[in-house]
């Protein structure tokens, strides 16, 4: 009886957030960092050399995303296409509010001086006031 062969991960980089416990799972040193960031993310994700890879499944079991690293399908490799949950499932009934228009408004930044850095915010609730200074004195100056 010959073994079923174990599949090899597949990445969906839309679906990868750079995290690296994939990176740190995998034994054979088939996952790094992608030099690149994601245009569509705007995320840095992992990419595959499965040259080394033994399909142990480690990285696929360490991946939080549920459709970030899956199961390369078997036979060759077919192109993933992603489908819409709304026309797969129908649309689906929510009570978010509609959305607004943002109107444009300019806000004027803080005054800074003249090295170009802002004077730190006073907070006044810290401070103390007249009558603690008083009873603080008082309390102080009383005989013991």
């Amino acid at each position: 009886m010959a073994l079923k062969e174990r599949p090899k991960p597949f990445l969906l980089p839309e679906y990868c957030k750079g995290c690296g416990r994939c990176i740190d799972a995998c034994a054979k040193d088939c996952i790094s960092l992608s030099d690149q960031v994601n245009s569509l993310t705007g995320l840095v994700p992992v990419v595959l050399d499965l040259t080394n890879c033994n399909a142990c499944g480690l990285c696929m079991d360490a991946c939080p995303e549920p459709y970030g690293l899956r199961p390369a399908q078997e036979g060759p490799h077919q192109k993933f296409e992603l489908e819409d949950p709304a026309k797969l499932f129908g649309v689906r009934p929510s009570d978010a509010p509609d959305p607004v228009d943002v109107p444009a408004q300019v806000l004027p930044l803080p005054a800074t001086d003249g090295d170009g850095r802002q004077e730190p915010p006073v907070d006044r609730r810290l401070e103390p006031s007249g009558e603690a200074i008083s009873a603080v004195s008082a309390v102080s100056a009383a005989p013991q």
